[in-house]
């Protein structure tokens, strides 16, 4: 049996309700946000990947967090200073010094180093090819994983040119039609 409030009962709860909760944007973020950690929890429980990672309004995390144990998965809320969180959802707690090791990249380098990524998409559950793929076009085969500068140029050129991310032909030509 449901309790129904009247309208006098409303108003006094939502005048109770933080002002971001009244309106419809935030209600549609915090929609979003839940179905997503809703989401990633399903296939972490069913083993599809490891772990997911939500990347959020600092003022969401918490909530976030909540919804997660209520699933069942673990969480971890990291903050990057600058008014944003990532949620972790995992099930293994060993994966907490995985994702530490994510976050925060060897030597103290801004850019992830080989492994880094190569564990990302393995706890994204991204297959060995497409991982190697990724690390090959972004850090090269014949480079010094852990060189930062060499990291920074391939980053320079994505930025200066974003298909060079397209692989496959195919997708390229679609593309290079569209912009035609």
């Amino acid at each position: 049996m449901s309790a129904r409030l009247d309208a006098g009962q409303c108003l006094s709860l939502n005048r109770r309700l933080p002002q971001r909760a009244l309106t419809s944007g935030s209600r549609y973020i915090r929609g979003f946000l839940d179905g997503q950690a809703t989401a990633y929890c399903e296939q972490v429980r069913l083993g599809s990947r490891l772990a997911g990672a939500i990347n959020c309004p600092q003022e969401y995390a918490e909530d976030l967090r909540g919804l997660v144990l209520r699933e069942q998965c673990l969480a971890k809320v990291t903050l990057d200073g600058s008014g944003r969180a990532s949620v972790w959802i995992y099930r293994y707690s060993f994966l907490e010094h995985v994702i530490d090791r994510i976050e925060r990249p060897a030597g103290g380098r801004e850019l992830p180093d080989a492994f880094a990524i190569w564990a990302s998409g393995k706890l994204f559950g991204y297959s060995d090819h497409e991982i190697a793929r990724y690390i090959e076009a972004t850090i090269g085969e014949d480079e010094d994983s852990s060189d930062a500068e060499t990291a920074r140029r391939r980053l320079q050129e994505i930025q200066k040119n974003p298909q060079s991310l397209i692989t496959g032909d195919a997708l390229k030509a679609r593309l290079e039609r569209c912009q035609n």
